[in-house]
């Protein structure tokens, strides 16, 4: 018999513990926690038609009259420590850099996963966004939220590989390009990480005394922040490559400047640390080669008495018509 009796662990502790562990396994395995596939499955099987979904009103109402079932809100999220230390040269912060596409990718991985359950086609509005722990300086979450929907008469899915697929198009935006012939296959990013390591001559057009005089660019953070973006975009090209897409729509770019303050032999020096991040949908001609006819466009002209309209003139009529009036009036 133990001494404290009341520390002994309860059956509702030891199940909440038993779910965790379970939980990080399932993560650990590439699939949801335990309590979110219990929520999706649980509003599958219940056959209400109740949803939730991250569109505007403008967009949901589209969405529903182009057809689609808006089954819900999906969402994936990861946290990933990166610890940073200072570099003692200039370069890409490689560790950094892959950290940071990991994080993202099992974030929309998640999504995707969520999206599964719920019997979903795709995932539109997607938005992925990054934030920084307050309660830890080296970790960083990564948020993807969407909403899940079905495609009528979506038997031509059958020849894509990208099922469920992931769209940042809003509900109107993917309606427009699927009606023209095209199909989202996913979501496409780049992303790179760099350190600037601020040179003597930086160092002096930097520092008030010696640099404050004139204008001039700082061409070394310049050089770098291409660099970084040159970096991104390619890794971005060669998703778009893997996938077999024909290019992406809906490109979106975010970068962030972080200066890193160093003192040393009474000098103060400025590091750059650069992040840049590129995302967007890779679209592919639809798998069965369908668009929408376009009606051409016909002109009419209301010749019915209720199309007439009363003018009014600032001369007569007659006046007009005898060019009664100066080269000042015809001016004006």
């Amino acid at each position: 018999m133990p001494i404290w009796p009341f520390n002994k662990e309860s059956d509702e502790d030891k199940a909440l513990k038993a779910a965790q562990k379970a939980s990080i396994a399932a993560l650990e395995l590439g699939d949801i926690p335990l309590m979110a596939r219990k929520r999706l499955t649980e509003q599958v099987a219940s056959g209400t038609e109740f949803f939730s979904s991250t569109l505007s009103t403008n967009a949901y109402l589209l969405s529903k009259e182009a057809g689609y079932q808006i089954l819900g809100t999906v969402m994936g999220s990861a946290f990933m420590r990166m610890p940073f230390n200072i570099m003692t040269a200039s370069g890409e912060m490689t560790v950094v850099s892959h950290n940071r596409k990991e994080a993202r990718r099992l974030a929309i991985a998640r999504l995707c996963k969520e999206a599964e359950v719920l019997g979903a086609h795709g995932v539109i509005g997607v938005e992925v966004s990054e934030g920084n722990s307050d309660w830890g300086f080296d970790i960083t979450e990564f948020t993807a939220q969407g909403t899940a929907i079905r495609i009528p008469d979506g038997k031509f899915l059958q020849q894509s590989k990208h099922i469920p697929f992931t769209s940042t198009l809003s509900g109107q935006e993917f309606w427009r390009l699927f009606e023209d012939g095209y199909w989202p296959m996913g979501i496409v990013a780049g992303n790179s990480s760099h350190f600037e390591y601020c040179n003597s001559q930086t160092q002096m057009l930097t520092a008030s005394l010696f640099g404050g005089f004139s204008n001039q660019e700082i061409t070394q953070y310049s050089q770098a922040f291409t660099e970084c973006r040159r970096t991104a975009m390619n890794r971005l090209i060669l998703e778009v490559g893997m996938l077999g897409a024909d290019g992406a729509v809906d490109m979106t770019l975010d970068y962030q400047l972080k200066p890193y303050h160093v003192e040393s032999n009474r000098a103060r020096y400025m590091h750059f640390i650069f992040h840049f991040n590129v995302l967007g949908t890779a679209v592919i001609y639809r798998p069965d080669g369908m668009r929408r006819k376009r009606a051409s466009g016909l002109v009419m002209i209301d010749l019915a008495g209720s199309g007439r309209r009363s003018l009014t003139m600032d001369e007569p009529v007659d006046n007009l018509a005898q060019n009664k009036f100066d080269d000042a009036d015809a001016l004006e």
